[in-house]
């Protein structure tokens, strides 16, 4: 059994997204208190809250809060509905590499419009030669 599945958290990991890619579509942004287990200091963080079910609350760090800013605008109010793209990446943090989550610095595709298939265009008609009033020979 892994750490993980031992103790789950509320919040996602870099684990969750198991190396693919993951769009997520912004519910709200809230912001919570966390207690740094090392200085017992208090510090107020932005926790992204997703409309997708499956998806975890994610606590923003300033690398994705700065990201979210450039890719979404500085009011975190105007986030509400936003897709955005979340990838798992290795990052170097306090002297060693550990795994990330991070945001794309673009928004997801648009799905692509489905176009009706071409309807055929109708052929002039021919008259088969030697055919028809104008064939005959007088």
């Amino acid at each position: 059994m892994k750490y993980s599945d031992a103790f789950p958290s509320k919040y996602m990991k870099a684990d969750d997204l198991q190396g693919t890619d993951r769009i997520v579509t912004i519910h709200s942004v809230d912001f919570e208190d966390f207690t740094d287990p090392k200085t017992r200091r208090t510090e107020t963080k932005p926790v992204l809250r997703f409309r997708e079910k499956a998806a975890k609350d994610l606590v923003l760090n300033r690398t994705n809060f700065k990201t979210l800013s450039i890719l979404l605008g500085d009011e975190t109010d105007n986030w509400e509905g936003q897709q955005i793209v979340l990838y798992s990446t290795r990052v170097e943090s306090f002297g060693e590499m550990v795994d990330a989550i991070r945001i794309r610095e673009r928004k997801p595709a648009a799905a692509a419009a489905v176009k009706p298939a071409p309807q055929p265009q109708p052929q002039p008609q021919q008259a088969d030669a030697g055919v028809g009033m104008d064939a005959v020979p007088f």
